[in-house]
């Protein structure tokens, strides 16, 4: 069949500009390749927004061994808006924002410190972020490291949780690992964090009525790790796997731990001779052991090269990520029972010296 002379030049730049787009194409996957930061498509999508939450008391003020800890996140992270929470200030926000929550956390919890565990996850969900307990020090600027870790997981992570050191999930728990909430960074509105605040006053309530011999502990803040911390996340955590029908690439509900040897390399010192004691005792009791039990779990460890980490000391960056420590957690439990600082330090005066950077949160919400 002939072709008219438009009919011929329509296809022919019909297969220009087909030529063209292939050729852009190659050009682009080419810069994919070749330049490191844009090897994964995943390092822009559900990135945290560029916020620091960390907690006070209500009179605003924070103990003064935990001035450097805050002002490491300020240093580091320099275009970070830097946000300090009264009780006041996270109570007006459940108030506004999720009264059923500002109700069941007057009924059902029963210390500060189960509050503030409660109400870091809500932070995260409505406005999304960096949390941090004061007693956590950055070292570096952790976006960068979470961009690597999405990179290398291949995966749109769009919420971030930290993990205890790997001696604290095996000797103390009996678990391979164990998130921790001290150090955390999700976008707002995240599936997980929704998952978990959808879930926790039943989850406290059940707990509360099953166990009553735990008030006691938990009136002290001792039970918090159970009702609310670390040990919750693992429960609700292997939940959500569970059901969640999404997949990697979708960073609305994909979850990520970070690596505890870059994130918290150091055990909790009040907690070395127990876990020095425990190492023990798994291994004398080693042959004994069926392999499939936490003790064994707990004597493999120990005979491994992991169990130096015990004695590991922060500031040591001694550790398997090639020295590269982001964050440390020191365990300072100054929120503990009845335990109070002989000093505290205002914080205007972290206004004053960062000026339009700490926004301190009492009655009006950012």
């Amino acid at each position: 069949m002939r072709l008219t002379c438009l009919q011929w030049r329509r296809r022919n730049s019909q297969q220009q500009l087909l030529w063209a787009l292939l050729t852009g194409a190659s050009a682009l996957l080419t810069l994919v390749v070749l330049f490191g930061p844009l090897q994964s498509p995943f390092r822009y999508w559900g990135r945290p927004p560029p916020l620091v939450h960390q907690m006070c008391s209500d009179l605003g003020s924070i103990p003064r061994q935990y001035r450097p800890y805050a002002e490491s996140w300020l240093t580091s992270h320099p275009r970070h808006r830097y946000l300090l929470w009264t009780d006041s200030g996270l109570r007006r926000l459940l108030a506004r924002h999720y009264p059923e929550a500002a109700n069941w956390t007057r009924r059902l919890l029963r210390s500060r410190l189960e509050f503030s565990d409660v109400a870091r996850y809500y932070l995260l969900l409505h406005y999304g972020g960096i949390y941090a307990d004061l007693d956590v020090r950055a070292r570096r600027q952790l976006p960068a490291y979470l961009d690597s870790l999405a990179n290398r997981k291949s995966a749109a992570c769009g919420c971030y949780l930290g993990q205890e050191p790997v001696a604290h999930a095996v000797l103390l728990f009996g678990l391979p690992w164990l998130p921790s909430n001290a150090l955390m960074a999700c976008s707002p509105g995240h599936s997980f964090l929704r998952f978990v605040t959808d879930l926790l006053p039943l989850y406290v309530s059940r707990r509360a009525s099953a166990l009553p011999g735990e008030g006691e502990s938990r009136l002290g803040g001792f039970g918090a790790n159970k009702y609310t911390g670390p040990l919750m996340l693992y429960r609700f955590l292997r939940k959500f796997e569970r059901q969640r029908q999404c997949k990697p690439s979708d960073p609305s509900c994909s979850v990520c731990l970070m690596e505890p040897e870059a994130t918290m390399p150091y055990v909790d010192p009040s907690q070395r001779d127990l876990l020095r004691e425990r190492c023990r005792a798994a291994l004398s009791r080693r042959s004994l052991l069926p392999s499939l039990t936490s003790n064994a779990l707990r004597a493999n460890f120990c005979a491994g090269p992991g169990a130096g980490a015990i004695d590991w000391l922060a500031g040591t960056p001694r550790n398997g990520n090639g020295g590269m420590v982001f964050a440390e957690h020191d365990f300072l439990h100054l929120a503990y029972g009845n335990r109070r600082p002989s000093q505290v330090l205002n914080a205007s005066q972290l206004s004053a010296e960062y000026p339009g950077r700490v926004t301190l949160v009492t009655e009006e919400l950012p």
